[in-house]
């Protein structure tokens, strides 16, 4: 998680607690804002989570983010690695998304059929991302305003 946190920034959107706690509590979980906000929890309550078979899971919260994009904080939860496996079944080579982050975001498109040639994956780069992510919320307020 230090690696993420430095790449990434991470501790600039914490709001309250720790990302650092993440590594000293294996149960920890950093909640969007929203998500917190919306349940009313704050630092130390502990949440249940499931998964899809129906297994529950108990997680403390250690730390809020914000990034200041509602469709993220509403939605948005970090734990461990390990924990999310254990969560979901899994084994120790389960993981569901890699994210890069480049010096070049112009390069992004090129990388991206890279990796999919070499790793025999789907990337996805950060223009298509942002197109679709702006079509959901323009599709969002038009719902907002036509009801």
């Amino acid at each position: 998680m230090n690696e993420e946190m430095r790449l990434f920034k991470l501790q600039d959107y914490i709001t309250s607690g720790s990302p650092d706690a993440l590594n000293t509590n294996e149960e920890g979980v950093l909640l969007g804002a929203g998500i917190a906000k919306k349940m009313s929890l704050v630092i130390g309550d502990r949440i249940q989570v499931s998964n899809v078979r129906g297994d529950r899971t108990y997680l403390k919260i250690v730390g809020i983010f914000q990034s200041r994009l509602a469709e993220v904080d509403n939605v948005q939860s970090y734990a461990n690695l390990k924990m999310v496996q254990r969560i979901l079944g899994e084994g120790e080579s389960y993981i569901t998304d890699i994210n890069v982050k480049m010096y070049q975001m112009d390069d992004a498109i090129h990388m991206g059929k890279d990796i999919e040639q070499i790793f025999d994956v789907t990337a996805t780069d950060i223009q298509t991302t942002n197109a679709q992510f702006e079509t959901g919320t323009s599709i969002r307020n038009m719902i907002t305003y036509a009801v």
